[in-house]
Order: structure tokens, then sequence, then C-alpha cells
């Protein structure tokens, strides 16, 4: 089992609604996230090296699609 020990980060999005009738719209949306991640180093092969870091980072691409039912 691997623990990690993750520290403060950024998050970022931005998004639209474009209406395509009046009861549809789709709304794109785009997110980045970026972070810190330390976990145990297990078997390094320095002795003082007890943890690894490695800096995470993510870019994604939502879409959605709305339904207005009620006017």
């Amino acid at each position: 089992m691997v623990a990690s020990d993750r520290d403060l980060g950024f998050q970022g999005a931005v998004g639209l609604d474009i209406p395509l009738t009046s009861e549809f719209s789709i709304s794109p949306a785009l997110r980045y996230q970026a972070w810190t991640a330390a976990w145990p180093s297990e078997g390094s092969a320095s002795p003082e090296a007890t943890e690894f870091e490695q800096e995470v980072r993510g870019l994604a691409l939502d879409l959605g699609l709305k339904l207005r039912v009620i006017r």
C-alpha cells in the first residue's frame, strides 16, 4: 500500500455556456491542476533519501450538455 502526503496546490478553470436551442445548451470547460505529492522512498539506493517528491499536473477538458425543462 502506498500513502502520499500532498501539499497545497493550484487549480484554475474556465467555461462557457453555449445555447443551441431554447431548451439545450453545451457547456465546455477547461481545468488545470498542479500540486506536489511526496511518497516514502522504499528500497532507495541512498540511505538518507526517505521521501520521493513529484510535481503532479493535470489538464482536463469537460463537455456538458444542459436540458432546461422549466421555463
